[in-house]
């Protein structure tokens, strides 16, 4: 599954980081391990302010519940405030939001909570698939009785067969 993440740091004084960052989620079905993040459309992340973002790919998590955020404690002045982090299923366009609100020290994770905030078009999806099981379980079902039927005609035919050929022996020992 392909997904997308974006971070907001905050817009206090000293608020952002040149530290290394990293996220690790855990969804309903599947959990992700620690990945580091980098913006590709950034030459210098996490500075105040700014909104990073990009993305990867892992298995579907499901419903997403929880993760962790942490910077290393990398270079001078690493303390990063973290307003929230936002994380979106690139294929069903459902999107979870974990507010942050707080300061992250060097190497201390920071549990993250996520709330869906927008179904995207998982029900449809969900709908579709079921929609799509129900008609191949009916055609399976016409495809069985087709050969079921099929069976039974060659049956009938063979049994015909036999009873004209009998018929057939009988008559001729009847002249």
């Amino acid at each position: 599954m392909k997904y997308r993440w974006e971070i907001r740091t905050g817009d206090t004084w000293y608020a952002g980081t040149d530290a290394n960052v990293f996220l690790s989620l855990a969804g309903d079905t599947a959990s992700m391990k620690e990945m580091e993040l980098n913006d590709p459309d950034s030459s210098n992340d996490w500075e105040k302010g700014d909104v990073n973002h990009g993305g990867f790919e892992t298995t579907d998590l499901g419903d997403l519940r929880t993760g962790t955020l942490r910077q290393d404690g990398s270079n001078t002045g690493s303390d990063w405030t973290v307003d929230y982090v936002k994380v979106t299923n690139d294929e069903d366009g459902r999107v979870w939001l974990a507010g942050v609100n707080s300061e992250l020290k060097e190497n201390q994770p920071k549990r993250l909570v996520f709330k869906l905030t927008d179904r995207g078009q998982y029900d449809q999806i969900l709908a579709q698939k079921k929609a799509d099981a129900a008609k191949k379980a009916l055609d399976d079902q016409d495809a069985e009785a087709q050969q079921e039927a099929a069976a039974d005609e060659r049956a009938a035919a063979e049994e015909e067969r036999q009873y004209k050929k009998e018929l057939e022996r009988q008559r001729k020992q009847l002249q």
